[in-house]
């Protein structure tokens, strides 16, 4: 298998701008995550709270579309403070739509075979919602599916356009630049519901293969469709908990089997299961045999 990596060109200009050693990119890193936090809560707290005592539905889609702060903290604190440029992050316009289009399958793809042969092994069963059809419930659905489309794209945009190109903009840490940033987006879920080891290494993997899918596609659309449609279709298309979140209406509903959440991943939901692992591990191999796009020649 072949596990070496070309420049690709976003990383050659954000080299531009230098770089810190990996401890000072870390702190920086956690200040940001930090910030755009505390602006996350803020917001909420100000716009749900009051109506918390209705539903916690609201608050669970509320949540998703606060996430903007943390596309806004980051895209800022690289252009304003690294002083790079949006491409250099991902953002790039040249196949954008076919990219998140491409990255919509592969996402959906990839969750569809988690819960596929789950449903074969006996490890969890799969209802069909008649609640769904109802046009408030619709509505929901579609709610849920734009917040997801912000949420997906934050995490990828901290992790991977800011804080995998920052580790890895000088010449041979590409490599480093990806466990790094997988290791910190496994961390930024520690404070969830049913975590276990198992499923902290699932996130370190699913960054891998995020950090690779990154670096080979050369633009932040496809792993962010990738990662936005990963969770709606786990949570609201197929009804399982997301990371150990609840986001309420769903397609279809799903039962586990208590006695076989070695696979099915238990309260944290399919990511804690070795299932997963699995889908990871062979998205992680398959990347890596896929062509680089967007690279420089040396």
């Amino acid at each position: 298998m072949n596990f070496k990596f070309k420049r690709p060109d976003m990383l050659e200009e954000a080299a531009k701008t230098g770089g810190k050693n990996v401890v000072w990119e870390v702190l920086m890193f956690v200040g940001v995550f930090f910030v755009a936090m505390f602006l996350e809560v803020m917001g909420l707290y100000v716009l749900i709270m009051p109506f918390s005592y209705i539903s916690t539905e609201p608050i669970m889609v509320a949540q998703l579309y606060a996430t903007i702060f943390m596309i806004l903290v980051t895209c800022l604190f690289c252009k304003l403070i690294q002083k790079r440029k949006m491409r250099t992050l991902g953002y790039k316009k040249p196949n954008m739509w076919k990219e998140y289009g491409i990255g919509i399958l592969v996402g959906f793809g990839m969750m569809a075979a988690v819960v596929l042969v789950g449903v074969v092994t006996g490890s969890m069963s799969l209802q069909f919602n008649p609640e769904i059809t109802s046009a408030a419930e619709l509505g929901s659905l579609f709610m849920i599916f734009v917040g997801f489309l912000f949420q997906g794209m934050s995490e990828e945009v901290l992790c991977r356009g800011y804080f995998l190109v920052s580790l890895a903009r000088k010449k041979g840490n590409v490599w480093m630049g990806i466990i790094v940033s997988s290791v910190a987006f496994g961390a930024l879920h520690l404070g969830n519901a049913g975590i276990a080891p198992l499923a902290f290494i699932n996130l370190i993997l699913f960054g891998i293969f995020a950090g690779v899918y990154f670096i080979r596609r050369g633009n932040i659309w496809g792993i962010a469709a990738v990662h936005s449609i990963w969770n709606f279709a786990q949570g609201n298309i197929f009804g399982v908990l997301v990371s150990g979140n609840d986001f309420g209406t769903t397609i279809f509903t799903s039962t586990i089997n208590e006695n076989l959440t070695i696979l099915n991943g238990g309260d944290f939901g399919l990511e804690g299961g070795i299932l997963t692992t699995i889908v990871m591990v062979a998205g992680i191999v398959i990347m890596m045999q896929t062509k680089q796009r967007d690279v420089v020649e040396e």
